[in-house]
């Protein structure tokens, strides 16, 4: 991983429903707006790391087929890859599974939940979409 420049200035992003539409290892479009937004937080000096479970080192059965092991390498990495640099998504790193919990001033994930000292209202939200 290459040093960002600003620790204060980092936003970690998902990739899978986030970035792309996606049926799982299937990848869809890019989201509405998203290259637009990316490119705007670029502009305001962030550091975008790409983090996926696509880099996973747990479940191989569900994240690397065909006997793959964790790396960059990985189909699944690099038909991700691939769709960053052909829908010109901008980033600046891409979380390879070794990270642990990136880093970020903010995380932008479709499966986030805001914790604002709001733990039974979040225990609520779970538990009525189970």
């Amino acid at each position: 991983m290459i040093q960002p420049p600003n620790i204060e200035k980092i936003i970690a992003v998902d990739f899978d429903k986030t970035i792309c539409e996606s049926s799982y290892p299937i990848i869809g479009d890019p989201k509405p707006g998203v290259i637009e937004s990316l490119t705007r937080l670029k502009k305001l000096g962030y550091w975008l790391i790409i983090w996926s479970c696509r880099t996973c080192k747990f479940y191989p059965e569900v994240f690397a087929t065909n006997g793959e092991v964790l790396g960059m390498n990985r189909g699944v990495v690099r038909e991700m890859i691939d769709f960053l640099d052909k829908n010109n998504v901008p980033y600046d790193d891409i979380d390879d599974g070794t990270m642990g919990k990136v880093y970020a001033k903010f995380y932008i994930d479709d499966k986030a939940v805001r914790f604002n000292d709001n733990w039974k209202e979040i225990v609520d939200f779970i538990e009525e979409r189970t």
